[in-house]
């Protein structure tokens, strides 16, 4: 299971599971992420391009 790892506000670092849909689409259970909260993605590229999107930064 691949998982997103980021440092919050509140400066802890927190995991949040990238989790797959029964149509094989990837999808995150962040509810304080609320533009992105359950929303299907085709792929990881596209995840990562909503998570830029939220001005999140990629890392590794």
């Amino acid at each position: 299971m691949q998982t997103i790892v980021h440092r919050a506000r509140d400066t802890w670092i927190h995991r949040t599971p990238v989790l797959v849909n029964a149509e094989g689409k990837l999808y995150l259970e962040r509810v304080r992420w609320p533009h992105i909260h359950l929303q299907p993605f085709e792929n990881m590229d596209a995840l990562v391009a909503a998570l830029e999107g939220m001005n999140l930064t990629r890392v590794g």
